[in-house]
């Protein structure tokens, strides 16, 4: 976008505080006003999709408190993903100034001693360095909130807001998945149709991840899950389904815990899944050579080939879906919290904790963690 258009755009759409502020930084950066500093996600480890947007996310934090702007280096994100309107955020394109500016890789999650820096210190001035470069799927953005060198620039960008992880993480979210790639959306719309998913019901999306190897310890865990499901649905949804129809999504990693739970919502609803287990998003063989592919194309600097894309994969359509149903239950994974947080955290979202006894909507505390 040339960048009197971009001006335009700048003072004609009225926009959230943080938002404004970003676009500004990176006009500075193209004027040449700011100097060059960057925020960089790497794709560094096998966690899944819902993990490493909590990582996209914390370091779009970063280069907002430290006047940054945020480059991506991560296939997926690329993929399914466009970048908001008059932003570009592909670190292909910077390589070369990458190849010979200082940088600094950073690990909060894993370093106690980076995460307590995060927290304390002067942001700008600890990191004098051009890039900054987070490579690992989770999240740091309390070490953020809690430093007394941000919080006035958080309060300034978010308000009064700015402590809650999920009103924060929600606009977040919302602004750098606003643009899902047309083929990605296409992909989504085919597999609604395909399932029956119905406009004109409430939808009721349920995930459910087993997290045991021992098939007796994840029987039972099914079944606490199945019970407090039950609960919830009777209690909590009776007034909804007096008002419209009910229509339940169900996604999980077993198909014979989809046929369970199909069994148990049936009296409230038409009950909708796909026939295929969902393959975890961090262990996807196929996704992790796609990975690969497409770095070593930019890389060697052939962006410009363009190869037969082959489906998305199942786990993202659902994941997508997820995000847009009225309302969210889950074994409170990443996958299932930011599929929520990408409208901004609009819905209600419950959390069925199967190994303990809270079954019920999930709190601020445990949002993100």
């Amino acid at each position: 976008m040339p960048q009197t258009q971009i001006q335009e755009y700048l003072t004609t759409k009225t926009e959230p505080n943080f938002i404004a502020a970003y676009r500004q930084n990176y006009q500075k950066l193209l004027d040449g006003t700011l100097p060059k500093r960057f925020v960089v996600y790497q794709d560094g480890d096998c966690t899944g999709w819902g993990n490493k947007l909590r990582g996209i996310c914390s370091a779009f934090l970063l280069a907002l408190v430290t006047d940054r702007i945020l480059l991506i280096d991560y296939p997926l994100m690329l993929e399914y993903f466009e970048p908001p309107e008059g932003i570009e955020w592909d670190f292909a394109k910077y390589k070369l100034l990458f190849r010979d500016e200082s940088k600094v890789y950073i690990d909060p999650c894993h370093r106690p001693e980076e995460m307590e820096m995060l927290a304390t210190v002067n942001l700008t001035a600890a990191f004098p360095e051009t890039f900054i470069i987070h490579q690992q799927g989770n999240t740091f953005d309390e070490a953020i909130v809690a430093n007394p060198f941000c919080a006035a620039k958080l309060r300034k960008l978010f308000g009064n807001s700015y402590a809650s992880r999920r009103e924060k993480f929600g606009q977040i979210a919302k602004f750098l998945m606003q643009k899902p790639s047309s083929w990605f959306v296409d992909a989504v719309d085919r597999k609604k149709q395909q399932l029956g998913l119905s406009n004109n019901c409430a939808t009721i999306a349920v995930q459910f991840r087993a997290f045991y190897d021992d098939q007796l310890a994840n029987l039972k865990y099914v079944e606490n899950f199945v019970s407090k499901l039950h609960h919830l649905v009777e209690n909590e949804f009776k007034m909804l389904s007096r008002s419209q129809r009910l229509q339940f999504f169900i996604t999980t990693d077993q198909i014979n815990v989809k046929l369970r739970l199909a069994n148990v919502l049936f009296p409230w609803g038409q009950v909708m899944y796909d026939t295929e287990p969902v393959v975890h998003t961090g262990i996807d063989r196929h996704l992790r050579i796609s990975t690969f592919l497409k770095r070593v194309k930019r890389t060697l600097g052939l962006q410009h080939l363009r190869f037969r894309k082959r489906q998305p994969l199942s786990a993202m359509i659902d994941w997508y879906i997820l995000g847009e149903c009225d309302v969210l239950i889950s074994t409170m994974t990443s996958y299932a919290i930011m599929a929520g947080a990408r409208l901004g955290n609009q819905k209600a979202n419950y959390k069925i904790a199967c190994d303990g006894e809270y079954c019920g909507l999930l709190t601020e505390e445990e949002y993100c963690l």
